[in-house]
């Protein structure tokens, strides 16, 4: 299982917002890179996340591409990707771009974009008791979580970001129920309330293919060089 450190960004600092909520933003460093250099040697791989980009308020580009500059590990980014011209620029120093709110508002323009970058594509799920949101978690698309895999899996994506808003940056404890579902759909990457070495312990047994750590690295919590111990 690969271990993914996040890295939110937002007014060019490393923040963690509780259930997404910008009100509720708690500020960890004003050095991303350093971050991300603290986490290089311990991870599989950074998540990287432009807040702004995602509110629509501005975006960080240029510290995400300092950062991938300077890290030699994959880097997924997402926040804001509504466009295929945005995303090709992304495509340009990230490893990997997440899709959530186009996958959903264009799906014609998403089949567009994986003639580029299939293989470079995760589709992100962000799930409000097992419902769909998009638009930075504040619109229900109405859609069913496995309903919604299936379909992208179908269309030939094989990596789901899957968070459960109500766990995320509360360190509740991840939502295994829902893991335990999905965990064999397709490469599900879990997201929101890990909160102990043991919730990445069940997420591996399970057969996650990736846990996204924030809060809970940020708190203290879990300490990164003790997960790769794993």
């Amino acid at each position: 299982m690969k271990i993914i450190p996040a890295i939110d960004l937002m007014q060019g600092k490393v923040v963690r917002l509780i259930k997404g909520n910008p009100k509720n933003m708690i500020v960890y460093s004003n050095n991303p890179l350093e971050v991300a250099k603290r986490f290089e040697q311990y991870a599989d791989a950074l998540h990287i996340i432009d807040l702004d980009a995602t509110l629509s308020l501005g975006n960080n580009k240029n510290i995400i591409k300092t950062i991938a500059d300077n890290v030699n590990i994959e880097i997924e980014v997402g926040g804001g990707i509504r466009s295929i011209e945005y995303a090709l620029e992304v495509l340009n120093y990230a490893d990997s771009i997440i899709i959530g709110t186009l996958a959903y508002r264009d799906r014609s323009t998403l089949i567009e974009l994986m003639r580029y970058a299939k293989d470079r594509i995760i589709i992100a799920l962000d799930h409000r008791n097992g419902k769909v949101m998009t638009d930075g978690w504040v619109k229900d698309t109405n859609e069913d979580l496995i309903t919604s895999i299936n379909y992208f899996k179908n269309i030939g994506i094989e990596k789901f970001l899957v968070t459960n808003i109500e766990r995320d940056g509360t360190l509740e404890g991840v939502d295994l129920t829902t893991y335990e579902r999905i965990s064999k759909i397709g490469k599900i990457i879990a997201s929101g309330g890990i909160s102990s070495i043991n919730d990445i312990i069940n997420l591996k047994r399970i057969g996650i293919y990736g846990a996204i750590l924030g809060k809970s690295l940020y708190d203290g919590r879990i300490k990164i060089e003790n997960v790769k111990d794993l």
